[in-house]
Order: C-alpha cells, then structure tokens, then sequence
C-alpha cells in the first residue's frame, strides 16, 4: 500500500499547473510496533504524481518523521518541497515528457526523519523522480536526521538526499539551479548531492544537462552498530551516479558552492569522526567545472535557461518566482 499527501492533492493524475502553495505539513507515520511495507510519499504540492507538474511554486515547510519499522525496498519514504514521487520506478523505462515536472521553484523547507531502518529519499523539488524533470529552481532548505539507532535490522538504512531530487531514475533531468543548502545527520549508507543522485536505466543512462550548483551541502555519517557499516558519497552535482557517461554535460558550479561530509565509527557508545573529500569520490560529480563568471547570457546562450526565466544580478529566476 501506498500513503500520499500533498496541500493540493495527494495524488495526481492529471495537471496541476500555475499555482502556489504555503504553509506547513506535519506527519508522523505509524508507531513504533508498526511495519509499513508500502512507499510512504509527502510533498508540498502534491504527495504522488501521475500527471503533469508546471508552474508550481511552493514555500511549504514540510516535516516527516517515520517511527514504523520500515523494511526497504519493500517501502521507503520520498518527501519533497513541490512533490513527493514522480512517476513509479517500475515504469521509469516507458515514463516520457507527457508525465513531467517543469517550471517549479521551492523556498521552503524540508525536514525529513526516521529512527528506524529505511529508505529515505529527500529532495528540494522532489524525493523520488522516476520521470523527466526541467526548468526547476530549489532555494530550499533540506534538513534529514536518520538513525537507524532502535531497529535491530542488520542491514543498514540508504539515505538519498538532493538539492532538486533525492534520486533521479527518470529519463532526464534538464535545466536545474539550486542553490538548497542541504544538512544531513544519519546512519548507515548517504548519497548527498546539490542537484541529485542518478540510479540504473535499461534502456540508456540518465541524461543531467545544464545544471547549476550555488548552496552548500553538510553531512554527518556514522554507523548504528559496532559491526555495521557507514559510507558517504557527495558532490555539487551527483553525489551517487550509476553510469557517468557522456548523458552528462554543462554540469557547474559557482560562487562558493561546498561540499563537507565526515564519517564516523560507532564503538560503544563513542562515536569517531574522521573527515573525508566528499567531492572526490567514486561517481561523485563526473565532469563539473567551476565558472567563474555566470552571466545571464551564460545561462542563456550556454545552457539554454531560456523561456520561462528572466535574470538578476547574473543569476537565473523563473518567472513564477
């Protein structure tokens, strides 16, 4: 089974187009002798999206918190500032533009938590992306706390979090800014990305073109066991990519854009940073080049951000904003 929850609708299978949302969704899933064996999904505008997003702003200060003892893959939770899931991972093969997010911009903030075993997938725009996504701006605040410290799972959570996608599995991701400031606490396996985290397509690799990174991204790992394991993989634009190939291009930062992540190891009840370059990892950021001046006719003319976003003082802005 599925939960799904959004301020406009909880599902959507049609459009959802030119409109702006505030305030604050609150949810705590389950209790603690609780298993949900279903996707638990939660966005600022729509929970689930079957449809077409476009021209959606939203300043909604999302809050979830998981205490269910929560087994994935079977089910994971996908919060985010515009959408919680777009589209559904079995058909990301066939999803195409006609089920899309485009022209949506968050400023607000999301907060995402579990004290248990889970999938979680947190993104400024959205958790979990499963279809097409572009022109899109992400000034939000993301926030996760994750410990797995009650569960007595041997397997340790997967924490995927991005300044416009937690995870993009969909055919494209195009035209993106972010400028989310990303802070996240956890343990087991975090993926922290200032865009998104792209995972395995049959039929070709995700294609990330035009994006642009200018927030910062903060993370704290540690394992919830003595025996158990803790890993980080971070960068401006991917901080996990399954197959970097050439579907990836124009990829930037600027200004003082950063990436920071330490790794701990539990023993005890002691816990043992040590500092890591989460920038250079295995799959971190393929090709990313820092540019020094971004103009608006850089982005312009260079990455196309074009119709829709108009420019101040040298940077994008849509014009929903």
């Amino acid at each position: 089974p599925q939960l799904s929850f959004g301020a406009i609708a909880g599902v959507n299978n049609g459009s959802v187009e030119n409109c702006s949302v505030s305030g604050s969704i609150k949810s705590t899933l389950g209790q603690e002798s609780f298993a949900h064996y279903g996707d638990y999904v939660v966005g600022g505008a729509v929970g689930h999206n079957m449809g077409r997003i476009s021209g959606v702003k939203s300043s909604v200060t999302v809050t979830v918190n998981d205490v269910c003892y929560n087994r994935y893959p079977a089910g994971g939770l996908s919060v985010g500032g515009v959408v919680g899931m777009h589209g559904k991972i079995q058909d990301k093969e066939t999803h195409d533009s006609q089920l899309i997010i485009e022209y949506c911009y968050a400023s607000g903030t999301v907060n995402g938590g579990s004290e248990y075993y889970v999938g979680l997938f947190v993104g400024g725009i959205v958790g979990s992306a499963y279809a097409p996504v572009t022109d899109v701006k992400s000034a939000a605040t993301v926030n996760v706390v994750c410990k797995d410290v009650k569960s007595q799972n041997a397997t340790v959570n997967q924490v995927f979090v991005g300044g416009v996608a937690g995870i993009m599995g969909g055919k494209y991701l195009r035209k993106a800014y972010s400028l989310a400031k990303l802070d996240v606490n956890a343990t087991g396996n975090v993926k922290a990305a200032g865009i998104c985290n792209a995972i395995n397509r049959l039929s070709a690799a995700v294609e990330i073109t035009s994006a642009v990174f200018a927030g910062s991204v903060t993370a704290s790992v540690q394992s919830s066991k003595a025996s158990s394991t803790a890993t980080i993989e971070a960068g401006r634009i991917c901080g996990f990519y399954a197959y970097k190939s050439e579907n990836m291009s124009n990829l930037f930062y600027v200004g003082s854009a950063t990436v920071s992540a330490k790794v701990g190891k539990l023993s005890g009840e002691d816990v043992t940073f040590n500092d890591v370059d989460a920038v250079v990892v295995q799959n971190s950021d393929g090709d990313v080049e820092r540019q020094g001046t971004a103009s608006a006719s850089w982005y312009k003319n260079d990455l196309g951000f074009d119709s829709g976003w108009s420019y101040s003082d040298g940077a994008p802005k849509l014009d929903i904003e």
